[in-house]
């Protein structure tokens, strides 16, 4: 009769074998154990020579723990610190490179004694600003991005000083 049969290294299902149970030679051949009719099993799960069960995820360490959340609070910090700026009804983009670029295009038509600068928001279209619009624009998106910044190192500091996995699981964005 057709059976499954797990494999088994190290206490750990490493393969699934359905074959005739009467094939002595093959269930011999990788020390194949029977898994009884309505057990569930699959690889990777723990046998412990009587019982199969899910193979229990790694306990991490709590610096693990801590450099696991660090990584998914960057990862939010990234997409909030880059989220565009809406600054007197026109949207820009946002984050740290983009608000120096437009600080060093207003600078550099200030030392040229320019009144005005083109600056191009998200849609492309160049728009002609004066030096006080510019520095407005460049001012909000600057803030927008320490803002966030702030934001990011609060939550890495209170990650750095949790003494537990609870402590770093409560730090959220």
């Amino acid at each position: 009769m057709i059976k499954r049969f797990a494999i088994i290294e190290a206490g750990v299902v490493k393969n699934i074998i359905v074959i005739d149970d009467t094939d002595t030679t093959t269930i011999a051949h990788f020390g194949a154990i029977l898994i009884p009719p309505g057990i569930s099993t699959d690889i990777g799960w723990s046998y412990d020579g009587t019982t199969f069960s899910p193979h229990a995820p790694p306990v991490l360490t709590l610096d693990q723990v801590k450099n696991n959340k660090k990584s998914v609070i960057r990862a939010a910090f990234e997409a909030a610190a880059n989220a565009n700026i809406t600054v007197a009804g026109v949207i820009y983009q946002g984050g740290y490179d983009k608000a120096m670029r437009l600080d060093a295009a207003r600078r550099l038509a200030e030392l040229n004694v320019q009144t005005t600068v083109i600056f191009y928001p998200l849609d492309n279209v160049g728009r002609t600003v004066t030096m006080a619009v510019a520095a407005q624009i460049v001012t909000a998106i600057s803030l927008a991005y320490q803002t966030e910044f702030a934001r990011k190192q609060a939550r890495m500091v209170a990650i750095d000083a949790a003494l537990n996995t609870a402590d770093v699981e409560v730090v959220t964005w």
